[in-house]
């Protein structure tokens, strides 16, 4: 007597669930037609592949015949598709989002992503340690750091005009990017400007305008 195969089996043997093939919208997986291949697993060519040790999620790429991991264990950091357990040199290990992320300039090795949370400075680049962060030379006000020589300047070599920093810095270390404020304004550490500072409590300028609004940031 012949019975129906599972819903999902495009043909099987032996029993309904024994699948040989599966229907255009399921993956085969260990003679089971299914139609997520679920946690540890990938798709392709219509059937459920394991991923690599230590993913918990991952891609194929066809075009070199490998296993990407886009996710990792817990303890482990994602970076090209492979699960570490330390980042490269630059980098550290983010237990928020399970990524290899790039430390701060000023770092060349770090736990964090702040240029205070550096273990070695990026000398390379004209950092030193001074006190507890790695920082440039401390310019005088009005000058900026230029990495090229490693060196303050606050004339133009070649026309020999003045440089001036950005508006509301104390000094910076390039013509466009703030290292600290003048009074009444605050450092933007993502855009390495100086906004002003909002004299409404619990508020702020939005940078770029004169509008005070928005709570502040911690």
């Amino acid at each position: 007597m012949c019975l129906p195969c599972h819903e999902l089996c495009r043909s099987c043997k032996g029993s309904s669930k024994n699948c040989d093939a599966c229907i255009p919208t399921a993956f085969l997986k260990d003679h089971e037609c299914v139609t997520d291949c679920g946690y540890g697993y990938t798709n392709s060519l219509d059937r459920c592949f394991p991923c690599p040790e230590n993913c918990t999620s991952c891609l194929y790429n066809s075009l070199t015949a490998v296993y990407l991991c886009t996710r990792c264990v817990r303890g482990l950091f994602l970076h090209q598709g492979l699960c570490r357990p330390t980042c490269p040199k630059g980098m550290f290990g983010a237990q928020a989002s399970g990524l290899c992320e790039s430390c701060d300039r000023a770092c060349a090795t770090c736990i964090a992503g702040s240029f205070r949370d550096c273990i070695t400075c990026n000398e390379t680049a004209g950092f030193a340690r001074i006190g507890t962060v790695c920082s440039l030379p401390v310019c005088a006000d009005g000058s900026y750091y230029l990495e090229t020589l490693r060196r303050c300047l606050s004339i133009h070599l070649r026309c020999h005009c003045v440089v001036d920093c950005p508006k509301g810095c104390a000094r910076c270390w390039t013509a466009a990017e703030c290292l600290d404020c003048a009074k009444g304004y605050l450092l933007n550490q993502g855009l390495k400007q100086c906004e002003e500072e909002c004299l409404r409590p619990g508020f702020r300028y939005k940078f770029g305008t004169t509008k005070c609004e928005g709570k502040c940031r911690g």
